[in-house]
Protein backbone atom coordinates (compact mmCIF):
# COMPACT_ATOMS: atom_id res chain seq x y z
CA UNK A 1 0.00 0.00 0.00
CA UNK A 2 1.26 3.49 -0.84
CA UNK A 3 0.66 4.74 2.70
CA UNK A 4 3.07 2.09 4.01
CA UNK A 5 5.95 3.23 1.82
CA UNK A 6 8.65 5.02 3.84
CA UNK A 7 11.06 5.77 0.98
CA UNK A 8 11.44 5.64 -2.79
CA UNK A 9 14.84 4.37 -3.94
CA UNK A 10 16.33 4.21 -7.42
CA UNK A 11 19.03 1.72 -8.39
CA UNK A 12 21.24 1.68 -11.48
CA UNK A 13 22.90 -1.68 -11.95
CA UNK A 14 26.14 -1.98 -13.88
CA UNK A 15 28.01 -5.08 -14.97
CA UNK A 16 27.39 -7.57 -12.18
CA UNK A 17 23.91 -6.31 -11.32
CA UNK A 18 21.67 -6.72 -14.34
CA UNK A 19 18.65 -7.75 -12.25
CA UNK A 20 17.56 -6.89 -8.72
CA UNK A 21 13.79 -6.96 -8.27
CA UNK A 22 12.01 -10.31 -8.18
CA UNK A 23 9.64 -12.22 -5.92
CA UNK A 24 12.42 -14.75 -5.33
CA UNK A 25 14.48 -11.94 -3.78
CA UNK A 26 11.71 -10.96 -1.37
CA UNK A 27 10.04 -8.16 -3.36
CA UNK A 28 6.29 -7.62 -3.52
CA UNK A 29 4.13 -5.90 -6.15
CA UNK A 30 6.77 -6.71 -8.75
CA UNK A 31 6.23 -5.14 -12.16
CA UNK A 32 8.36 -4.74 -15.28
CA UNK A 33 7.84 -2.05 -17.89
CA UNK A 34 9.42 -2.19 -21.35
CA UNK A 35 10.36 0.27 -24.09
CA UNK A 36 9.58 3.48 -22.26
CA UNK A 37 10.05 6.43 -24.61
CA UNK A 38 10.74 9.60 -22.65
CA UNK A 39 11.52 13.11 -23.92
CA UNK A 40 15.16 12.30 -23.06
CA UNK A 41 15.39 8.94 -24.82
CA UNK A 42 14.29 5.34 -24.63
CA UNK A 43 14.53 3.11 -21.56
CA UNK A 44 14.46 -0.55 -22.53
CA UNK A 45 13.23 -1.83 -19.15
CA UNK A 46 12.22 -0.59 -15.71
CA UNK A 47 11.59 -2.96 -12.79
CA UNK A 48 9.53 -1.81 -9.82
CA UNK A 49 8.80 -3.53 -6.52
CA UNK A 50 8.45 -3.02 -2.78
CA UNK A 51 10.62 -4.44 -0.02
CA UNK A 52 11.09 -3.58 3.66
CA UNK A 53 8.61 -0.74 3.29
CA UNK A 54 10.55 0.86 0.41
CA UNK A 55 9.44 1.38 -3.19
CA UNK A 56 12.35 0.41 -5.41
CA UNK A 57 12.93 1.35 -9.06
CA UNK A 58 15.66 -0.56 -10.89
CA UNK A 59 17.30 0.12 -14.25
CA UNK A 60 20.12 -1.93 -15.73
CA UNK A 61 22.58 0.67 -17.06
CA UNK A 62 23.31 -1.26 -20.24
CA UNK A 63 19.69 -2.21 -20.90
CA UNK A 64 18.12 -5.55 -21.68
CA UNK A 65 20.64 -8.01 -23.10
CA UNK A 66 23.33 -5.29 -22.78
CA UNK A 67 22.00 -3.37 -25.76
CA UNK A 68 23.65 -0.09 -24.69
CA UNK A 69 27.41 0.19 -24.91
CA UNK A 70 29.09 2.67 -22.52
CA UNK A 71 29.11 5.47 -25.10
CA UNK A 72 25.35 5.36 -25.82
CA UNK A 73 23.79 4.72 -22.42
CA UNK A 74 20.68 6.99 -22.18
CA UNK A 75 21.75 8.69 -18.94
CA UNK A 76 19.34 11.61 -19.33
CA UNK A 77 16.40 9.25 -19.79
CA UNK A 78 17.34 7.32 -16.65
CA UNK A 79 17.65 10.41 -14.50
CA UNK A 80 14.49 11.88 -16.03
CA UNK A 81 12.61 8.76 -14.98
CA UNK A 82 13.96 8.89 -11.41
CA UNK A 83 12.91 12.56 -11.31
CA UNK A 84 9.33 11.55 -12.17
CA UNK A 85 9.24 8.19 -10.37
CA UNK A 86 6.37 8.88 -7.98
CA UNK A 87 3.97 9.90 -10.75
CA UNK A 88 5.05 7.77 -13.65
CA UNK A 89 3.54 4.31 -13.10
CA UNK A 90 -0.10 5.09 -14.00
CA UNK A 91 1.11 5.86 -17.52
CA UNK A 92 3.19 2.72 -18.05
CA UNK A 93 2.24 -0.46 -19.84
CA UNK A 94 3.71 -3.72 -18.59
CA UNK A 95 3.67 -5.28 -22.05
CA UNK A 96 5.26 -2.71 -24.34
CA UNK A 97 5.33 0.76 -22.86
CA UNK A 98 3.65 3.64 -24.68
CA UNK A 99 5.78 5.58 -27.18
CA UNK A 100 6.42 9.26 -26.49
CA UNK A 101 3.98 9.35 -23.60
CA UNK A 102 5.51 11.97 -21.40
CA UNK A 103 5.90 15.16 -23.35
CA UNK A 104 2.92 17.02 -24.78
CA UNK A 105 4.94 18.44 -27.66
CA UNK A 106 5.92 14.92 -28.71
CA UNK A 107 2.37 13.66 -28.38
CA UNK A 108 1.18 16.06 -31.05
CA UNK A 109 3.04 13.85 -33.51
CA UNK A 110 0.97 10.84 -32.49
CA UNK A 111 -2.73 11.80 -32.70
CA UNK A 112 -3.78 8.14 -32.62
CA UNK A 113 -2.52 7.60 -29.07
CA UNK A 114 -5.39 7.01 -26.68
CA UNK A 115 -5.56 5.15 -23.39
CA UNK A 116 -7.68 2.05 -22.78
CA UNK A 117 -10.73 4.25 -22.08
CA UNK A 118 -10.29 6.14 -25.31
CA UNK A 119 -9.08 9.34 -23.66
CA UNK A 120 -6.75 11.42 -25.81
CA UNK A 121 -3.35 11.25 -24.16
CA UNK A 122 -2.25 14.51 -25.75
CA UNK A 123 -4.38 16.49 -23.33
CA UNK A 124 -4.46 14.15 -20.35
CA UNK A 125 -0.73 13.61 -19.82
CA UNK A 126 1.60 16.43 -18.82
CA UNK A 127 4.88 15.33 -17.26
CA UNK A 128 7.14 18.13 -18.37
CA UNK A 129 9.22 20.14 -15.92
CA UNK A 130 11.21 23.33 -16.32
CA UNK A 131 12.67 23.70 -12.81
CA UNK A 132 14.09 21.24 -10.32
CA UNK A 133 11.62 22.61 -7.78
CA UNK A 134 8.76 21.16 -9.84
CA UNK A 135 10.03 17.59 -9.40
CA UNK A 136 10.76 17.87 -5.70
CA UNK A 137 7.69 15.86 -4.71
CA UNK A 138 7.99 13.35 -7.57
CA UNK A 139 11.65 12.30 -7.55
CA UNK A 140 13.07 9.32 -5.71
CA UNK A 141 14.66 9.96 -2.33
CA UNK A 142 18.01 8.56 -3.42
CA UNK A 143 19.74 6.92 -6.38
CA UNK A 144 22.36 4.23 -5.71
CA UNK A 145 24.50 3.05 -8.61
CA UNK A 146 26.88 0.10 -8.94
CA UNK A 147 29.75 0.03 -11.43
CA UNK A 148 32.49 -2.44 -12.38
CA UNK A 149 35.87 -0.69 -12.53
CA UNK A 150 39.59 -1.14 -13.08
CA UNK A 151 41.59 -0.32 -9.96
CA UNK A 152 44.73 1.86 -9.86
CA UNK A 153 45.33 1.01 -6.20
CA UNK A 154 47.16 -2.23 -5.45
CA UNK A 155 45.97 -2.05 -1.84
CA UNK A 156 42.36 -2.55 -2.89
CA UNK A 157 42.02 -6.25 -3.73
CA UNK A 158 39.57 -7.64 -6.22
CA UNK A 159 36.55 -8.64 -4.19
CA UNK A 160 36.46 -5.42 -2.15
CA UNK A 161 34.04 -2.52 -2.64
CA UNK A 162 34.90 1.14 -3.12
CA UNK A 163 32.55 3.86 -1.89
CA UNK A 164 33.32 6.87 -4.05
CA UNK A 165 33.70 10.18 -2.24
CA UNK A 166 34.70 11.92 -5.45
CA UNK A 167 34.20 11.49 -9.17
CA UNK A 168 36.02 13.07 -12.06
CA UNK A 169 36.73 13.10 -15.74
CA UNK A 170 40.09 11.62 -16.57
CA UNK A 171 41.28 11.51 -20.16
CA UNK A 172 38.30 10.62 -22.24
CA UNK A 173 35.14 11.87 -23.85
CA UNK A 174 31.81 11.91 -22.05
CA UNK A 175 29.52 14.57 -23.50
CA UNK A 176 26.91 15.80 -21.04
CA UNK A 177 23.65 17.34 -22.19
CA UNK A 178 22.16 19.16 -19.20
CA UNK A 179 18.42 19.35 -18.68
CA UNK A 180 16.87 22.61 -19.84
CA UNK A 181 16.01 23.96 -16.39
CA UNK A 182 15.42 27.60 -15.53
CA UNK A 183 16.87 27.26 -12.02
CA UNK A 184 19.81 24.94 -12.71
CA UNK A 185 21.94 24.92 -15.85
CA UNK A 186 25.44 23.69 -15.03
CA UNK A 187 25.92 20.19 -13.60
CA UNK A 188 28.72 19.74 -11.06
CA UNK A 189 29.45 15.99 -10.97
CA UNK A 190 31.16 15.93 -7.58
CA UNK A 191 28.20 17.67 -5.95
CA UNK A 192 26.10 14.75 -7.12
CA UNK A 193 27.88 12.55 -4.58
CA UNK A 194 25.78 12.63 -1.39
CA UNK A 195 28.13 12.96 1.59
CA UNK A 196 25.89 11.29 4.19
CA UNK A 197 25.36 8.45 1.74
CA UNK A 198 29.10 7.68 1.83
CA UNK A 199 29.01 6.93 5.56
CA UNK A 200 25.73 5.03 5.20
CA UNK A 201 27.13 2.75 2.48
CA UNK A 202 30.30 2.12 4.49
CA UNK A 203 28.22 1.10 7.50
CA UNK A 204 26.03 -1.25 5.45
CA UNK A 205 29.06 -2.86 3.77
CA UNK A 206 30.94 -3.28 7.04
CA UNK A 207 27.88 -4.90 8.62
CA UNK A 208 27.94 -7.43 5.78
CA UNK A 209 31.65 -8.13 6.53
CA UNK A 210 32.71 -6.73 3.16
CA UNK A 211 36.09 -5.10 2.71
CA UNK A 212 35.23 -1.43 2.20
CA UNK A 213 37.45 1.37 0.86
CA UNK A 214 36.84 4.99 -0.03
CA UNK A 215 38.08 6.25 -3.34
CA UNK A 216 37.69 8.32 -6.47
CA UNK A 217 36.06 7.22 -9.71
CA UNK A 218 37.64 8.50 -12.91
CA UNK A 219 35.89 8.31 -16.25
CA UNK A 220 38.80 7.57 -18.56
CA UNK A 221 37.06 6.11 -21.57
CA UNK A 222 33.61 6.66 -22.96
CA UNK A 223 33.32 3.67 -25.22
CA UNK A 224 33.75 -0.08 -25.39
CA UNK A 225 37.51 0.15 -24.85
CA UNK A 226 40.02 0.02 -22.01
CA UNK A 227 42.22 2.91 -21.01
CA UNK A 228 45.82 3.13 -22.21
CA UNK A 229 48.99 2.72 -20.16
CA UNK A 230 49.67 6.43 -20.72
CA UNK A 231 46.31 7.32 -19.21
CA UNK A 232 47.02 5.21 -16.14
CA UNK A 233 50.41 6.86 -15.68
CA UNK A 234 48.94 10.30 -16.35
CA UNK A 235 46.43 9.83 -13.54
CA UNK A 236 48.75 8.05 -11.11
CA UNK A 237 51.81 10.29 -11.27
CA UNK A 238 50.46 13.49 -9.64
CA UNK A 239 48.88 11.49 -6.82
CA UNK A 240 51.96 9.36 -6.23
CA UNK A 241 54.28 12.39 -6.37
CA UNK A 242 52.11 14.32 -3.92
CA UNK A 243 51.94 11.31 -1.60
CA UNK A 244 55.74 10.94 -1.64
CA UNK A 245 56.31 14.65 -0.97
CA UNK A 246 53.86 14.66 1.93
CA UNK A 247 55.47 11.63 3.57
CA UNK A 248 58.88 13.26 3.29
CA UNK A 249 57.79 16.65 4.59
CA UNK A 250 55.82 15.12 7.47
CA UNK A 251 59.18 14.03 8.90
CA UNK A 252 61.23 17.05 7.93
CA UNK A 253 58.92 20.09 7.98
CA UNK A 254 60.11 21.24 11.43
CA UNK A 255 63.79 21.19 10.54
CA UNK A 256 65.26 24.66 11.00
CA UNK A 257 67.69 24.62 8.13
CA UNK A 258 67.87 22.77 4.87
CA UNK A 259 70.09 23.05 1.85
CA UNK A 260 68.19 22.11 -1.29
CA UNK A 261 70.09 22.41 -4.55
CA UNK A 262 68.32 22.14 -7.90
CA UNK A 263 69.57 22.56 -11.43
CA UNK A 264 67.34 24.55 -13.75
CA UNK A 265 68.49 25.52 -17.22
CA UNK A 266 72.11 25.19 -16.15
CA UNK A 267 71.80 27.46 -13.10
CA UNK A 268 72.15 26.23 -9.53
CA UNK A 269 69.66 27.63 -7.05
CA UNK A 270 70.45 27.39 -3.34
CA UNK A 271 67.64 27.46 -0.80
CA UNK A 272 68.23 27.79 2.93
CA UNK A 273 65.25 27.97 5.23
CA UNK A 274 62.38 26.23 6.96
CA UNK A 275 60.27 23.78 5.01
CA UNK A 276 57.11 24.49 6.98
CA UNK A 277 55.75 26.95 4.45
CA UNK A 278 56.43 24.57 1.60
CA UNK A 279 54.68 21.78 3.51
CA UNK A 280 51.68 24.00 4.21
CA UNK A 281 51.55 24.93 0.55
CA UNK A 282 51.35 21.29 -0.48
CA UNK A 283 48.78 20.57 2.22
CA UNK A 284 46.25 22.98 0.74
CA UNK A 285 42.47 22.55 1.17
CA UNK A 286 41.28 20.02 -1.35
CA UNK A 287 44.64 18.25 -1.63
CA UNK A 288 43.07 15.24 0.09
CA UNK A 289 41.49 14.38 -3.26
CA UNK A 290 44.94 14.04 -4.85
CA UNK A 291 45.46 10.49 -3.71
CA UNK A 292 46.08 7.08 -5.16
CA UNK A 293 43.99 5.37 -2.47
CA UNK A 294 40.88 3.86 -4.01
CA UNK A 295 41.51 5.38 -7.44
CA UNK A 296 39.79 3.49 -10.25
CA UNK A 297 38.83 3.96 -13.84
CA UNK A 298 35.52 3.25 -15.53
CA UNK A 299 33.51 3.89 -18.68
CA UNK A 300 30.23 5.17 -17.19
CA UNK A 301 28.64 6.86 -14.13
CA UNK A 302 30.23 10.31 -14.52
CA UNK A 303 27.13 11.56 -16.37
CA UNK A 304 24.79 10.14 -13.72
CA UNK A 305 26.50 12.11 -10.95
CA UNK A 306 26.52 15.26 -13.10
CA UNK A 307 22.82 15.08 -13.91
CA UNK A 308 21.93 14.18 -10.32
CA UNK A 309 23.65 17.35 -9.16
CA UNK A 310 21.67 19.42 -11.65
CA UNK A 311 18.36 17.87 -10.56
CA UNK A 312 19.13 18.23 -6.86
CA UNK A 313 18.96 14.46 -6.53
CA UNK A 314 20.91 12.42 -3.97
CA UNK A 315 23.29 10.00 -5.70
CA UNK A 316 25.99 7.58 -4.56
CA UNK A 317 28.26 5.26 -6.52
CA UNK A 318 29.57 1.90 -5.31
CA UNK A 319 32.40 0.36 -7.35
CA UNK A 320 33.40 -3.26 -7.69
CA UNK A 321 37.00 -3.46 -9.01
CA UNK A 322 37.13 -6.44 -11.38
CA UNK A 323 40.64 -5.85 -12.78
CA UNK A 324 43.54 -3.39 -12.65
CA UNK A 325 44.23 -0.43 -14.89
CA UNK A 326 45.82 -1.34 -18.19
CA UNK A 327 49.57 -0.86 -18.17
CA UNK A 328 50.07 -1.03 -14.41
CA UNK A 329 53.55 -2.33 -13.70
CA UNK A 330 53.84 -5.60 -11.72
CA UNK A 331 56.46 -3.77 -9.64
CA UNK A 332 53.64 -1.61 -8.30
CA UNK A 333 52.30 -4.68 -6.52
CA UNK A 334 55.44 -6.02 -4.88
CA UNK A 335 54.45 -4.67 -1.48
CA UNK A 336 50.83 -5.80 -1.69
CA UNK A 337 49.66 -8.18 1.00
CA UNK A 338 46.90 -9.60 -1.14
CA UNK A 339 45.49 -9.02 -4.62
CA UNK A 340 42.23 -10.85 -3.99
CA UNK A 341 40.07 -10.89 -0.88
CA UNK A 342 40.30 -14.20 1.02
CA UNK A 343 36.83 -15.12 -0.21
CA UNK A 344 37.78 -14.56 -3.84
CA UNK A 345 41.08 -16.43 -3.44
CA UNK A 346 39.16 -19.42 -2.12
CA UNK A 347 36.41 -19.29 -4.72
CA UNK A 348 38.60 -18.60 -7.73
CA UNK A 349 41.61 -20.66 -6.71
CA UNK A 350 43.89 -17.95 -8.05
CA UNK A 351 47.30 -17.85 -6.39
CA UNK A 352 49.06 -15.50 -8.78
CA UNK A 353 47.79 -12.87 -11.20
CA UNK A 354 49.28 -11.78 -14.51
CA UNK A 355 49.27 -8.00 -14.28
CA UNK A 356 50.77 -7.35 -17.70
CA UNK A 357 47.35 -7.45 -19.38
CA UNK A 358 43.71 -7.31 -18.37
CA UNK A 359 42.72 -10.96 -18.39
CA UNK A 360 39.25 -11.31 -19.85
CA UNK A 361 38.79 -14.77 -18.35
CA UNK A 362 39.83 -13.62 -14.88
CA UNK A 363 37.65 -10.51 -15.14
CA UNK A 364 34.62 -12.63 -16.05
CA UNK A 365 35.29 -14.99 -13.14
CA UNK A 366 35.70 -12.10 -10.73
CA UNK A 367 32.49 -10.51 -11.99
CA UNK A 368 30.55 -13.73 -11.46
CA UNK A 369 31.78 -13.88 -7.87
CA UNK A 370 30.74 -10.28 -7.32
CA UNK A 371 27.13 -10.78 -8.46
CA UNK A 372 25.68 -12.34 -5.29
CA UNK A 373 27.70 -9.93 -3.14
CA UNK A 374 26.37 -6.91 -5.04
CA UNK A 375 22.78 -8.13 -4.79
CA UNK A 376 23.20 -8.69 -1.05
CA UNK A 377 24.70 -5.22 -0.73
CA UNK A 378 21.69 -3.72 -2.52
CA UNK A 379 19.32 -5.59 -0.21
CA UNK A 380 21.21 -4.22 2.79
CA UNK A 381 20.86 -0.70 1.41
CA UNK A 382 17.10 -1.14 0.99
CA UNK A 383 16.66 -2.60 4.45
CA UNK A 384 18.63 0.09 6.29
CA UNK A 385 17.84 3.19 4.25
CA UNK A 386 16.00 6.03 5.96
CA UNK A 387 15.28 9.27 4.07
CA UNK A 388 16.72 12.42 5.59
Amino acid sequence: MAEDITAHIGFIGGSGLEELISKEDGFEDVKSYYNIFTPEGRISKLDVGTKDGKKVYFISRHGRDREYSPNNVPYNAYMWLFANAKRIEPFLNEKEGIPELFNASYLKKFPHLKDEKGIDLRTEVQLEFKTKKEIEKYKVDHVFAFSATGSYDDKVPLGAFIINDSIGMGVGDSPITPFDLKDSQHPIPELGIEKKGIDFLSEVGTELNYEIHNGIYLMNTAGEAFESAWQVANQQYPARAHEAFMKFFEKTKDSKKWRVRTAYKGADWLFDGELTKLYDGLNYPGSEHLKIAGMQVGMTSFNEAALASQLGMKYNLISAPVNWGVGMNPEDFKFSKHLLTPHFEQQLGVQSVDLSVVSHDLTEKVMEEYKPLIKTYASGIIKNYQPN
